[in-house]
């Protein structure tokens, strides 16, 4: 596929995906690990570990390859200085942002057609 993108001058930034942290394997450090020196023989540009959060794995990750290291956001990362000094080159948010505005939003919709129903006006919409 890369040949073919070369070929037609396309340039395309391929970001391959390994899960085993989301899955919960039994070793997924060392399970990433072989999966990234597949996927950096295969051409792959850069690598995405979602789930990963602990940073000496991270680092380690980081250190044991060529290609950037991607994860994704999670609770317990450390914050995003310390990422950047693992060498993380980039967090993805995942659905995370849009499903906790959702949630707070949702609250904020019910209450609002509240008050519309209870005014019968639109008014509230516009203070």
């Amino acid at each position: 596929i890369k040949l073919h993108l070369l070929m037609n001058n396309i340039d395309v930034f391929l970001n391959v995906r390994t899960d085993s942290y989301i899955l919960g394997l039994e070793n997924p450090k060392n399970e990433t690990l072989k999966r990234i020196k597949l996927y950096e023989n295969a051409g792959a540009d850069g690598i995405f570990v979602p789930c990963i959060t602990n940073t000496k794995e991270i680092e380690e990750i980081v250190e044991s390859n060529t290609v950037p290291i991607n994860i994704m956001a999670m609770p317990e990362l450390e914050s995003f200085d310390k990422l950047q000094f693992a060498g993380v080159k980039r967090i993805s948010m995942g659905p995370f942002v849009y499903t906790n505005l959702k949630e707070k939003l949702k609250d904020n919709l019910e209450a609002g057609i509240k008050t519309i129903k209870e005014e019968q006006s639109f008014k509230s919409l516009f203070v």
